[in-house]
């Protein structure tokens, strides 16, 4: 017999709960403000339901981040973004575009564990211009969605303590630039979502018996 509507949602609850205890990620979808969330430089609110980082007059950067164990079985890390510029007649032109740039560091080190160059921090770089850069082997954006694939160093980070930062170079070419984050998460591997899927249904099929 096919489960009724509230097994379904039991299910489904289950299915929330396991993907959640392999997160190692706290408030990704920052429903609860900020928490979890450290903000190292410039201005960095609650946008109501997401990050906003926005530029600071007093500083070039503004930046927030969360330290956190990498989880087994992680796949992926992903998370949305939006930038909005708006010309401001107050900023003279000529610096460097404004760029947002998402980061994943080793926290014993601060060195990149996944970039886009050698020399470089970030695995994903957006400046004002709407120039992108990263690498297409372990990056994939589709609109605002940012994808990095962690596979090739899975074996390395899991069990470690790492730092994801998101920042906003805001520099004095004339715009004033705003960007929300959200719904920044850990995607388990496809072996561990099947797991956590046969888990779920189990415990259903003990509570219907």
């Amino acid at each position: 017999r096919r489960p009724g509507r509230a097994c379904r949602f039991g299910l489904l609850l289950l299915w929330a709960s396991a993907l959640a205890s392999a997160n190692g990620i706290t408030n990704g979808d920052f429903s609860n403000g900020l928490a979890g969330w450290t903000v190292t430089s410039g201005t960095v609110t609650d946008g109501g339901g997401h990050a906003l980082l926005a530029e600071d007059a007093a500083v070039l950067l503004s930046s927030i981040e969360q330290q956190f164990v990498m989880p087994e079985g992680i796949s992926k890390l992903a998370f949305y973004h939006e930038m909005v510029s708006a010309v401001d007649p107050g900023e003279p032109t000529g610096d460097p575009a404004d760029a947002f740039l998402a980061s994943l560091l080793d926290a014993a080190t601060l060195t990149p564990i996944l970039s886009t160059q050698p020399w470089l921090t970030d695995f994903f770089y957006l400046d004002d211009t709407g120039f992108m850069d990263f690498d297409p082997a372990i990056v994939t954006v589709s609109g605002g969605l940012v994808t990095l694939d962690l596979t090739s160093v899975m074996a390395l980070i899991q069990g470690t303590q790492v730092i994801l930062a998101f920042d906003l170079l805001g520099f004095y070419d004339g715009t004033a630039t705003q960007v929300r984050v959200d719904n920044v998460a850990l995607i388990p591997e496809p072996a561990t979502l099947t797991l956590l899927a046969l888990g779920g249904l189990g415990l259903l099929h003990r509570r219907r018996r």
